[in-house]
């Protein structure tokens, strides 16, 4: 309720408040700001400070920075990370900046690293890398060459007479753990004779034990086209008047799909070879393998060979080429001595996916567009089964996509945006999902902010609290509604957060927002439950907790123009004064009043200035301006908090009573506000008698 003066000559006006833009101006708690920008609450809860500044470290890069990351290598020596829109680059210790990968695709959003292993995994539907402690970057799991060794049968070995098949598996050494998935056929790049559209494309697995030259050709125009197609180049046709439809299966588990399924020029045809590595042996033969593929991976260091037995269709070890250079194999063993079965369920991580983190002891990878979840082998964050080791969300709502998925309590949460769901292990690799409400989700991915064993992001509704199970009040965040409605849906993806230990406050940084309106920061403090904002010299690009050199926990900045700046760490923004401005709600008299004086109780250097500004009646415009000087705080006299009591005459005239504050000064020290006192009476009536 307002705080209504009844006639009392002093009145103390609580200052430890938060913004409040919804409720009635008449009905504002004393303590609650209409306004409040670039103020903070100190952390014991009893005063107001300006907030601190941003220090730009020493990087002009001319590009959005997502995401800044830290860690020691095995020298140790401290490393730092940046994200960039169009790469990633780092620094070791004292040397320059390098860039170290180039992504294949514009990055537009922030980005969150996962940790794990002496390694840093970047997970984004662009292009997927992880950094290792070595200091190279690599793709997250191994793609083998696109080519098959050369089988050559001869005289002189003991083998029996049948069709013999190989395959070829590709290993990282040291503890990276890292193997391929085995290269054992292949589908060649498709070539296009024609005039017309030239949209085909193939894919699968080759199954077949033999080389095969596959032609398709366009036979007929319709509602879709046809093709017919060929599995030796066109001498004779394996099918015809097949049209062009989703998914076309061939033989031996070779796929096509078209970009359209109209248009196409009757004639045109594609070709290309599917290749085995397989080869027919008679009695007494052995079987040479030579051009055998080399892997572009440098942290490739061994080979492994796989074989079936006797016209066998499973395979198993046979030998391991410790190198990544030597191109040729001789094979004289008999099929009792091969030994384990191969392995096939190291996939590369899968294309397209957002979302990362590191659960019950896999990487977990969120295909957005597909509501699809992936997860790694146990223990091993670069070998993935697409066919078996994924969850297919269950849809609550048409277009209710994952917007994000994060390890909470003992279970992974998968937020979309109208829903969220529940990740249960259920044991020996099986998980449940559990759907814990439908009411509401995630709309801002990279809000997503943990603090106090709670997760706070941005849902429709606004800002939540989430507990795992519910959500606080649904007003939780209504005080801000105003700022809010200003966000715009179309740059939810630039939203970033982050959780400010030291004061106790959760950063929600919003670029974007619509009319125009600036760029703004939200801040949440969860002591006390109230919201600011603040607004810093450059538009934020992304936010981040993360270690310094000394290891203790500190905030960074992003910026939109390729800057890094260190949160709270100076008296300006990179140089620039920080304009700090606040408006108290106002007091209502219990009729005209008579605002005699404001006392200001206050912390600020020598030779700066406070300016306190006085409004009544709802007036936009100032009637008073006092000018709040500072005292000297040397290095030795910090710690006594010297505070400056200082006051205004006033002699005003009104049932309504507002103050505001402003500093914009290149402080060099600490500006705090420890309260407010305000002196007044009611006015004498004709025919009545009041005292002073």
């Amino acid at each position: 309720m307002l705080h209504e003066v009844l006639g009392i000559k002093q009145l103390a006006w609580p200052i430890a408040g938060g913004v409040d833009e919804v409720s009635p101006v008449t009905e504002l708690a004393p303590e609650d700001y209409l306004y409040m920008m670039n103020w903070r609450i100190s952390k014991d809860n009893k005063r107001v400070e300006k907030r601190l500044g941003v220090a730009d470290q020493s990087l002009t890069l001319g590009q959005d920075v997502y995401n800044y990351a830290t860690y020691y290598d095995s020298t140790p020596a401290f490393c730092q990370i940046l994200a960039l829109e169009s790469k990633l680059s780092r620094k070791v210790g004292g040397a320059a900046w390098a860039d170290i990968h180039t992504w294949a695709n514009t990055l537009l959003h922030p980005i969150t690293p996962v940790m794990v292993q002496g390694k840093i995994f970047y997970v984004h539907e662009r292009d997927s890398r992880m950094v290792h402690t070595d200091g190279n970057d690599y793709q997250i799991g191994i793609t083998p060459p696109a080519s098959l060794p050369t089988l050559t049968a001869s005289a002189g070995g003991a083998f029996v007479a049948g069709t013999y098949r190989y395959a070829i598996g590709y290993e990282r050494g040291g503890n990276y753990g890292c193997g391929s998935n085995p290269l054992k056929a292949i589908v060649g790049a498709v070539a296009f004779t024609g005039t017309g559209l030239n949209d085909c494309v193939s894919g699968g697995t080759y199954t077949g034990t033999g080389n095969q030259t596959v032609r398709v050709q366009i036979q007929a125009n319709g509602t879709p086209d046809t093709i017919q197609y060929s599995m030796d180049g066109g001498t004779t046709w394996a099918s015809t008047g097949v049209p062009i439809t989703g998914t076309i299966y061939l033989s031996y588990g070779i796929t096509l799909t078209f970009g359209a399924t109209t248009g196409h020029t009757i004639g045109d045809y594609w070709e290309f070879t599917a290749s085995a590595c397989s080869v027919d042996v008679v009695d007494s033969d052995l079987v040479t393998l030579t051009s055998i593929p080399v892997s572009s991976d440098p942290q490739v260091t061994q080979r492994r060979i796989y074989r079936t037995t006797l016209d066998g269709a499973s395979f198993y070890w046979l030998a391991t080429i410790n190198d990544n250079v030597t191109t040729t194999f001789v094979d004289n063993i008999p099929d009792t001595s091969l030994g384990a079965l191969m392995d096939e369920d190291r996939d590369v991580l899968p294309a397209g996916c957002k979302f990362s983190c590191w659960w019950d002891n896999r990487l977990w990878v969120a295909d957005a567009a597909n509501n699809t979840l992936y997860y790694s082998d146990i223990e091993q964050p670069e070998e993935f089964d697409t066919s078996v080791r994924y969850i297919k969300m269950r849809e609550s709502e048409a277009n209710d996509m994952i917007t994000q998925i994060v390890p909470f309590k003992d279970n992974l949460y998968v937020f979309k945006v109208n829903s969220i769901y529940a990740i249960i292990s259920q044991g020996n690799g099986q998980y449940g999902q559990f759907l814990c409400n439908k009411d509401f989700g995630c709309v801002a991915p990279w809000s997503m902010t943990s603090c106090n064993n709670l997760l706070m992001f941005l849902s429709y509704r606004g800002f939540e609290l989430y507990n795992g199970c519910e959500s606080y009040a649904n007003d939780f965040s209504i005080k801000i509604g105003t700022t809010v409605r200003t966000i715009d849906p179309a740059y939810y993806d630039m939203i970033s957060g982050m959780h400010n230990r030291q004061y106790h406050e959760v950063w929600f940084s919003v670029p974007n927002r619509t009319g125009g309106a600036a760029a703004i920061t939200i801040i949440y403090n969860y002591e006390t439950n109230k919201w600011y904002y603040a607004q810093f010299h450059k538009t934020p690009s992304c936010l981040v907790e993360t270690k310094n050199s000394g290891k203790a926990l500190v905030n960074y900045m992003g910026t939109q123009d390729g800057y890094l700046c260190l949160c709270d760490s100076t008296y300006q923004d990179g140089g620039n004064n920080i304009t700090a401005t606040l408006r108290k709600g106002w007091l209502k008299g219990s009729m005209t009043m008579l605002w005699k004086r404001i006392d200001v109780n206050y912390e600020i250097p020598n030779g700066m200035t406070l300016t306190l500004n006085c409004y009544r009646d709802f007036d936009k415009d100032v009637l008073r301006t006092k000018a709040l000087t500072g005292v000297s705080l040397a290095a030795t006299d910090l710690e006594f908090r010297r505070p400056v009591e200082d006051f205004a005459e006033l002699g005003l005239n009104s049932q309504y009573f507002s103050i505001g504050l402003t500093n914009a000064e290149s402080l060099g020290g600490n500006l705090k506000v420890n309260g407010i006192s305000v002196y007044c009476g009611p006015i004498a009536l004709k025919g009545k008698k009041h005292g002073d």
